[in-house]
């Protein structure tokens, strides 16, 4: 396996542990210098890898305005979701997220 390829690997477990950058790396026994150089190296190449797709999402019409949204945690990102959002939506924007 190439180094890339070894880093790629840290970069996206990373993203899906919820740990911070530090504990990560202590966690697995690998340089944090390392590790954010690996990081800002494959965001540059996301950024360059074309143009960003974009979805038009709808949201259901707010029930309940008592009912407080909810979090979601997905890899590197936290949503704030209505009770009532469209499960659709949420899918494509997942889909999305993930690069599909």
């Amino acid at each position: 396996m190439s180094k890339s390829a070894a880093w790629k690997g840290h970069i996206e477990s990373w993203e899906e542990s919820g740990l911070s950058q530090s504990e990560f790396c202590l966690e697995k026994g690998l340089s944090l210098h390392c590790f954010k150089y690996w990081r800002c190296r494959f965001l540059k190449e996301r950024k360059d890898s074309g143009p960003v797709k974009i979805v038009q999402i709808q949201p259901s019409p707010f029930i309940g305005k008592s009912s407080p949204p909810f979090f979601l945690r997905y890899q590197k990102w936290e949503l704030s979701i209505a009770p009532n959002f469209d499960d659709k939506g949420l899918s494509r924007l997942l889909d999305v997220l993930e690069g599909h």
